[in-house]
């Protein structure tokens, strides 16, 4: 062979074991070859550039949030929707909230409480008490409503992130990498002090989180639930990310959805929103109720 032509030839071959090589994707690094003080320590990172993605001091110091939008409901046999109806979503941090809907199709708010009545009602979660405002009247929830309200708080994303990552007993561990709702992720696994497991799933470039499940037992099966939620469509709000949707999740199921049309951050909501005297100055104050 003419040393020019084996030049050439030795050139090609070299050429094509490096495109061969580049091309081999990257391994991921694997979850179970890390110490558990370097998993928590990659998990502690995860969650601490979700936060600053999220409006870091802004998002941690935020005071309330008061959105409107709709608030949809689907059949959990078969998983058909069941429509929709306008909501207010108001929230005061870090254990208040308010939402107000028309629920002629709805059985259910956005918590899960049985709301079983037509026309406008006001479903309100505060520091002493849990009351829905109808046409009727002021009616007190009772105290497992509250209790509910408060449990489903205590593995809420937010409520996590704000104020619970220097809790003792709380176990961090990076759960590796993944593909959700069409995102690149890194999951962060989460269990506390009472043993309840959480998980986040935080997309890779914006570093926003694109879901939050909470992992439980069913009482009668023992079979694993997994109640997620998922976050899209984030806006700037106040210095702060919000998604403008979400969905709850069982087994993957749908549950409910959230739209938002429009948000506002740190507005100063009144108390009396938040209180049984308020809802009922707002019944005898003659406000329409249909």
């Amino acid at each position: 062979m003419k040393p020019a032509r084996a030049f050439v030839k030795c050139a090609a071959s070299l050429a094509a074991a490096i495109l061969a090589f580049s091309a081999i994707p990257v391994r991921a690094q694997d979850p179970r070859e890390l110490m558990p003080a370097a998993s928590e320590a990659k998990a502690r990172d995860l969650l601490a550039q979700a936060t600053d993605a999220l409006g870091g001091q802004v998002y941690l110091n935020a005071r309330d949030l008061d959105c409107r939008g709709r608030f949809g409901q689907f059949d959990t046999a078969n998983g058909e929707s069941e429509g929709s109806v306008e909501a207010r979503f108001e929230r005061v941090y870090p254990d208040k909230s308010r939402t107000e809907m028309d629920s002629k199709t709805f059985i259910t708010d956005i918590y899960g409480i049985p709301v079983n009545t037509h026309g406008r009602v006001v479903m309100v979660y505060g520091e002493d008490g849990a009351w829905s405002l109808r046409k009727d009247g002021v009616t007190d929830l009772g105290p497992d409503a509250l209790v509910d309200f408060r449990a489903q708080l205590k593995t809420d994303m937010n409520t996590l992130l704000r104020s619970r990552l220097n809790e003792d007993g709380l176990l961090l561990r990076y759960g590796g990498s993944d593909l959700v709702d069409l995102k690149e992720v890194d999951w962060v696994e989460i269990s506390d002090s009472q043993h309840q497991d959480m998980r986040m799933a935080i997309d890779k470039h914006s570093h926003l989180p694109v879901r939050f499940s909470v992992l439980t037992r069913d009482s009668v099966t023992n079979l694993r639930v997994d109640t997620s939620r998922t976050f899209s469509n984030y806006h700037l709000i106040g210095g702060m990310q919000v998604p403008f949707q979400s969905s709850v999740l069982v087994n993957d199921r749908p549950t409910t959805q959230l739209f938002y049309s429009d948000c506002q951050a740190n507005v100063g909501l009144s108390p009396d929103l938040f209180t049984r005297a308020g809802l009922e100055a707002e019944f005898k104050s003659g406000k329409k109720q249909k």
